[in-house]
């Protein structure tokens, strides 16, 4: 999931963009095969969840990050379509006229 916050830094504006990985375990079987076939990416979703802590082993030295485990999961709007853009027309078919 991606968030940001715009600040401003330096008279000019800053637009992080922060990602914070969502986990839907196995047991919430019904809202991982909703969330697989209803969201794409670009929706905006809310996000219910609770945060832990994490440790693993990488490359001999033990790293430490944080996730957090899906307690529930909205669609609160999917991302719009892309408007086609109005054909154009050729010089050929101007001469036509």
């Amino acid at each position: 999931m991606a968030s940001g916050a715009s600040y401003q830094k330096d008279g000019g504006w800053q637009d992080p963009t922060h990602w914070a990985e969502q986990t839907i375990f196995a047991r919430q079987e019904g809202m991982l095969k909703w969330a697989s076939e209803k969201l794409q990416p670009g929706d905006l979703v809310r996000v219910r969840s609770t945060p832990s802590r994490q440790s693993w082993e990488q490359d001999g030295e033990k790293i430490y990050g944080h996730g957090f485990a899906v307690n529930e999961l909205t669609l609160l709007a999917a991302k719009p379509e892309k408007k086609a853009e109005p054909a154009k027309s050729s010089p050929a078919a101007k001469k036509s006229r």
